[in-house]
């Protein structure tokens, strides 16, 4: 942004900007009184060399300034339009290809802008639901999502979900219909809605629902010509908070089609390739690719509609598929060209089959899946114990902390596999000792890998025990409980937006205090103006939603830290980034300061 004395030029004028809408509206429109703004911002890694065409999706302010100054409008450049209006109005000429070129007076540019917008006064949601009624009525349902409200550049993101799950639905009505599938035990139901508003609006609406639901499976950008860009289809597992045999179910129909729809040498040597295709067990559809499928299960990741189910204010168990990287969502590129409409039926297959599992699933099937999640719980407490084992050998002398952050991930780890075993029980009850049976290798397991851990530890620190003083962050938090502020999902809510708007006003205050701070003062720039502050450490996003999760008002705050962190050090810090005790402990004093939660 130019300095201050430059105010008065830009009133009136149409501001060209590449940088992060709300924050251009802030700084030329509302400070400096600018009429609107030209935008070429991007969303992607390298909009000029890779998408120089694409038009973004950017968004205004909602709201208006802190003094009533009025959000105007903004309209969105491709890069390659942007670029040039900027390189015009520094005065340089234009770019060709064997011409010398030359740089020439700024140029005077002229915009005829025309608006024709409505802005609703009150915010609204719809959701689309239908239903394929069970056999027995009184049994938890499985609810299929995708959101609709994305509507032109949307074919990817969520239209394909939208398309998947009506298809599965059409489908599956039809098989029963023929009585080519017997009708199932369980309902399913098909929901189509605006992305987590509207499911946290039906359940603040319909306390109670969610003690009818079984699972969610959720489906977002789900129709990727993978190629393009390299996109591979994510299954996100079910948080450590929500452990359940779900994923594991979802999971195994996953591989299998990955397996069957990839290429090796063996196979094709034990001639299992049917003839004329280098797969498996294909899937094709007539008028797609016959690409490989590039998929694969991950810890939990949000940002779409399974992240309401999990949430503990309703405490479903919930995955998604969603696939990433993807250079073309929310943009112009978005469009059906980049879809490949075999990767959307492999997609809706492995939706389509997990469900109707569920569906089935009864006594029989109960015991079975807790002896297949037992059996996957296995290799990942192996792998969580490959983890701390690096943990330790991480730094020279070993560091007691290190020991302790793997020999708590184990315990962890294994509390987790045990529910997720035990998990099965709502399918249908299991006896105790086929329970037990199940679960007695996992915790046997655990036993010999924590020894290892503890050995492990001593050859590296010359025979000598790590010591197991709590560190002071945790001997504060032990003494403390935390507890929800509000008792339903609608006053978390009404409570949860009057923090972001508190919370946005401060971060607005604090940029004003940064602008002041660093003005040039007489034309020069101030000299022992304090630098910039050095970022805040803080919980990511997604630690953040797994600490708020774990509050029940019965664990205390040490708990809930040994919990979150273990998570984190499961999946990586690169994934889940850094969790410390001190960070828990810090992000929940910032929700008591702010009322979200109480001691």
């Amino acid at each position: 942004m130019q300095r201050e004395s430059a105010a008065v030029e830009r009133r009136g004028r149409i501001v060209l900007a590449y940088g992060n809408v709300g924050v251009v509206m802030e700084q030329a429109v509302w400070k400096r009184g600018a009429a609107g703004i030209l935008s070429w911002a991007s969303t992607r890694l390298n909009a000029l060399a890779d998408h120089p065409d694409q038009v973004a999706w950017l968004r205004v302010p909602e709201k208006d300034g802190p003094k009533g100054e009025k959000t105007t409008f903004a309209f969105v450049l491709s890069a390659r339009e942007g670029k040039a209006l900027s390189d015009r109005l520094r005065g340089e000429a234009a770019r060709r290809i064997f011409s010398e070129g030359s740089s020439g007076a700024a140029s005077r540019l002229r915009a005829r802008v025309v608006i024709d917008s409505v802005v609703a006064a009150e915010r609204k949601t719809a959701m689309v639901e239908a239903r394929l009624r069970g056999t027995e009525p009184d049994l938890p349902e499985i609810v299929l999502t995708a959101h609709l409200q994305e509507e032109k550049f949307s074919a990817n993101d969520d239209q394909s979900g939208v398309a998947s799950i009506l298809e599965i639905g059409r489908a599956l009505t039809r098989l029963v219909a023929e009585k080519k599938l017997p009708r199932p035990r369980r309902g399913i139901r098909f929901w189509w809605a605006d992305e987590i508003y509207s499911e946290y609006r039906w359940f603040a609406d319909h306390p109670g629902d969610e003690k009818r639901i079984l699972a969610n499976l959720n489906q977002d950008m789900v129709g990727a010509r993978q190629s393009l860009g390299g996109r591979v289809q994510h299954m996100a597992r079910t948080p450590w908070v929500r452990p359940s045999f779900l994923a594991d179910v979802e999971e195994s129909i996953l591989d299998m089609v990955v397996a069957g729809n990839s290429a090796y040498l063996p196979a094709f040597q034990a001639h299992s390739i049917p003839p004329g295709v280098p797969f498996s067990k294909p899937i094709f559809s007539r008028l797609g690719s016959r690409e490989p499928f590039h998929a694969r299960a991950v810890p939990y990741f949000s940002n779409t509609d399974h992240m309401v189910f999990n949430d503990s204010w309703i405490g479903v168990p919930a995955t998604t598929l969603t696939n990433w990287p993807d250079e073309y969502i929310h943009s112009s590129g978005d469009d059906l060209w980049q879809l490949d409409p075999t990767q959307l039926k492999r997609n809706a297959f492995i939706v389509a089959s997990t469900a109707l599992w569920l569906a089935n699933a009864g006594a029989s099937e109960a015991m079975q899946v807790a002896g297949h999640v037992a059996g996957r719980g296995l290799a990942r407490l192996g792998r969580d114990f490959a983890t701390g084992l690096a943990r330790i050998a991480s730094s020279t002398p070993p560091r007691e902390e290190d020991y302790r952050a793997a020999a708590n991930l184990l315990a962890v780890s294994l509390e987790k596999e045990v529910a997720s075993v035990r998990s099965a029980t709502v399918l249908a009850p299991v006896a105790e000792d086929v329970l037990a049976s199940r679960v007695a290798p996992i915790e046997q397991a655990a036993r010999e890998l924590q020894a290892l851990l503890l050995a492990s530890w001593r050859e590296r620190a010359e025979g000598r025990d790590p010591g197991d003083a709590p560190g002071a962050a945790e001997l504060r938090m032990v003494k403390r409980i935390p507890r929800r502020s509000v008792a339903s999902l609608a006053e978390w809510l009404e409570l949860s937006r009057k923090v972001r708007d508190k919370r946005a006003e401060e971060d607005r205050a604090k940029r004003e205090a940064r602008d002041a701070a660093s003005a040039p003062a007489g034309g020069r720039r101030r000299t022992g103006a304090a630098a910039p502050a050095a970022e805040e450490r803080t919980l990511t996003n997604l630690m953040q939603f797994a600490a708020m999760n774990w509050i029940d008002g019965k664990r205390n705050a040490s708990e809930i830290a040994r919990r979150v962190q273990a998570e984190a050090l499961s999946a990586g810090a690169w994934y889940y980034g850094e969790v410390t005790p001190e960070l828990v402990e810090k992000f929940f004093e910032r929700q008591a300061k702010d009322g979200l939660i109480i001691w």
